[in-house]
């Protein structure tokens, strides 16, 4: 566990009172503000900026001995603030690079002491080569890895992110713009791929509001019987992957869906007032837009072969260097974070859900988003069989689920089910808004001082470009009733007004009330413009549940 706020604010106490000359900041309350405003900086987020000049008006420079031969108070301010800044750098941020590692963690800075994050990394490299993740091998071998593909990304160097009580492995890559304009377009062609697939299998967890407005209404004119829930998730989804079997379901994709001759028509389409959107043609696709609709404005020629090996390349060429001597071949599971990742991992359990999952589709609706199953039936006996295959171990895809994280109603033990940051009533199928601790935690440690801009500008523009979001299945009134779509709304409103009352508290020192209350109103009016759009364009039904499924 890394460090508490206890801990971390004991250590800085007893270390900037005892090593601290009084002569240098004058009386107790200026070294009290110094350490606050070091607190502030071990509580924000990794990418917060802070000004140190209110820190300097807050000072008491009547205090300061060596201050008083100056006369100018905007010299002795000056003078203050350059004393201040050494202190930070030269022995304050140094101080922390000494003794502890830091690294963001949920948007908030998290510190280990420098011995504690090196047992932790080395013995999550251990468990990486203990189940033959990571293939040691020498410099000279990983510079033939890396030449054996042209897309091959530079070698990585290892970070790990906490997750729980372990370390999730973070690999982040880096390619040249060549291979980067490569990568883009073969992450194009396994998109379309992908939604091709899912087209036949499963409902996605990205299009939950559509997919869920279609499930309540057939719920509803099946007379409303009591429906059963199981909700999983897959243990270490991208760690799991294993390579053969994902080339296995790549070469299965191109003889199924890619053209005789393995040209690719790239078209891209412009609609007035929204960016340019690209797409293969002659490659079934889910998502394709009306034509009439959009100016085309260039039609280009790609190798689908090309476009598929460069894929290949991308998992078979990942190199790890974990210290000076030591670098890995990655030859099981594919780094997170990178280009290609999210939509290989999707197409790998598309590919799963195919082989294992059909069955059920004839007995319920599953949804699938990543590595995160939602399964809703009407046959309690279906709930409980596809309950019993979240225990089983599926050795041909090298992944189980996570048992601790398996939610059920089949015993009426729980009224509610969490899925993608949705509550989902168990009784009713009503939806609602995911509300806890963390995302106060997460606006207070984002927010971040505007002083360097127009304070009045910086908050403008906050709280008309950084709304926090409102999902369209939670202004749903086919869905939910009015009620919730009320309570949806108050939710997402107080977090606002937390996000607002945060802004103000880090950004102004004297409040205009007359232009924070007309903020106040600008702001409410602009989201109950985009609340209103959202219902237009999201919440509609245009065919029942089960024409959908047939098609």
């Amino acid at each position: 566990m890394p460090l508490t706020d206890k801990e971390l604010f004991g250590f800085l106490n007893v270390t900037i009172s005892k090593t601290f000359p009084k002569a240098l900041l004058g009386t107790l309350y200026n070294k009290k503000q110094i350490l606050k405003f070091v607190h502030r900086l071990t509580l924000s987020s990794a990418d917060a900026v802070h000004d140190l000049v209110p820190l300097i008006c807050h000072l008491n420079m009547k205090s300061i001995s060596w201050l008083k031969a100056i006369s100018s108070y905007e010299m002795k301010k000056c003078l203050l603030l350059k004393v201040v800044t050494w202190i930070m750098q030269d022995f304050i941020f140094i101080l922390f690079r000494s003794y502890f590692y830091s690294l963001g963690y949920n948007k908030k800075l998290v510190f280990y002491t420098k011995p504690v994050w090196k047992k932790l990394s080395q013995k999550a490299v251990k468990h990486l080569i203990d189940s033959e993740q990571f293939e040691p091998i020498s410099p000279n071998q990983a510079q033939i890895i890396k030449t054996s593909g042209k897309n091959a990304p530079s070698t990585a160097r290892a970070d790990f992110r906490p997750k729980f009580s372990s370390l999730r492995p973070i690999f982040p890559l880096r390619f040249d713009d060549g291979q980067l304009e490569t990568l883009k377009e073969s992450r194009l062609l396994l998109q379309q791929l992908s939604d091709q697939f899912h087209e036949l299998s499963l409902f996605r967890g990205a299009d939950f509001n559509h997919s869920w407005s279609l499930l309540y209404h057939y719920w509803n004119l099946q007379g409303r019987k009591k429906m059963y829930f199981v909700k999983a998730d897959i243990s270490d989804a991208f760690g799991s992957i294993l390579h053969s079997k994902m080339f296995s379901v790549l070469r299965k994709l191109r003889d199924i869906y890619i053209p005789e001759d393995g040209v690719l028509r790239k078209v891209t389409g412009r609609v007035l007032g929204q960016k340019p959107q690209d797409w293969f043609a002659n490659i079934p696709y889910r998502r394709q837009c009306r034509w009439s609709a959009y100016w085309i404005s260039t039609v280009e020629e790609s190798d689908a072969e090309w476009l598929l090996h460069s894929a290949v390349e991308y998992m078979r060429s990942v190199t790890v260097q974990t210290s000076r001597k030591h670098i890995f071949h990655v030859v099981k599971g594919i780094p997170q974070g990178g280009s290609l990742s999210s939509v290989l991992c999707d197409l790998y359990y598309a590919d799963f859900d195919h082989t294992h999952m059909r069955e059920f589709l004839s007995h319920g609706y599953l949804f699938r988003y990543v590595d995160d199953y939602l399964y809703v039936t009407e046959d309690k006996e279906w709930a409980e069989q596809f309950l019993e295959e979240t225990k089983h171990n599926y050795q041909d895809y090298n992944f189980s689920f996570n048992q601790a994280k398996t939610q059920t109603n089949i015993n009426n033990c729980v009224k509610e089910i969490h899925y993608l940051g949705n509550v989902i009533n168990c009784d009713t199928l009503e939806v609602t808004q995911e509300q806890n601790e963390d995302k106060l935690r997460d606006i207070r440690n984002t927010v971040i001082s505007g002083k360097k801009y127009s304070c009045g500008r910086y908050l403008e523009t906050v709280m008309k470009t950084q709304f926090l979001s409102m999902k369209p299945i939670m202004l749903n009134l086919k869905v939910n009733s009015r009620k919730t779509v009320l309570i949806n709304v108050f939710g997402v409103a107080l977090l606002a007004a937390y996000k607002f009352s945060e802004v103000i508290r880090k950004t102004f020192t004297f409040i205009n009330v007359q232009f924070i209350f007309s903020t106040i109103v600008k702001s409410i009016r602009i989201e109950t413009r985009r609340c209103v759009k959202i219902s237009k364009r999201n919440c509609g039904i245009k065919r029942t549940f089960r024409q959908s499924w047939e098609r």
